[in-house]
């Protein structure tokens, strides 16, 4: 698959944000490099055999505590799950298209999950899943997320947001999946 200019600036056919090691995939796109970038979003919905193989998309929703009938009972307010607001998507958009353009320009928010899993399981939780130098997948969506607003983080104290917590959180919600090729 060869990279196509247009795909950074015609909203229907624009770049996803993403964070992964280029070199280690089977596709390899001039100009761009490990770590944050902008890649077609066509990769992930393909029956290329180079695409993604599974799908699936999850929306990400931020948690408000309100009083309810059941507060009465436990005396504790109700976390309730709701759809982000356009200013918070517009936000975590920003950050991740922030993010992708620093790195293509100064190389500066590289793929590094290695750092994450060491600090990990050495058990010293550094919070690497916060420093720009640990720049992975479902490090980047979190971060864009909770650069929009706190009330979207469900990480607590763990170091490390894998693709599974996103899928097991309880603020998220998945909308669609597929099977390609």
């Amino acid at each position: 698959m060869k990279w196509n200019s247009d795909w950074e600036k015609n909203s229907l056919q624009t770049a996803t944000v993403s964070a992964w090691a280029l070199e280690k995939n089977n596709v390899k796109w001039k100009n761009k490099i490990d770590g944050a970038q902008f890649e077609p979003i066509g990769y992930w919905g393909t029956n290329n055999k180079k695409g993604a193989r599974s799908v699936k998309i999850y929306e990400m929703q931020h948690t408000k505590w309100k009083i309810s009938w059941a507060s009465i009972f436990t005396l504790t307010p109700v976390p309730v799950h709701e759809t982000p607001s356009t200013e918070h998507i517009k936000k975590a958009i920003g950050y991740a298209t922030k993010i992708a353009s620093e790195n293509e320009k100064n190389h500066n928010h590289p793929y590094n999950l290695l750092t994450s899993v060491v600090e990990g399981v050495s058990g010293i939780p550094l919070q690497s899943k916060w420093w720009d130098n640990t720049c992975y997948c479902s490090q980047l969506v979190w971060r864009s997320w909770c650069n929009a607003e706190m009330t979207y983080d469900f990480s607590g104290l763990t170091p490390l947001v894998l693709p599974t917590d996103i899928a097991a959180a309880t603020n998220t919600k998945k909308i669609a999946s597929y099977n390609n090729w």
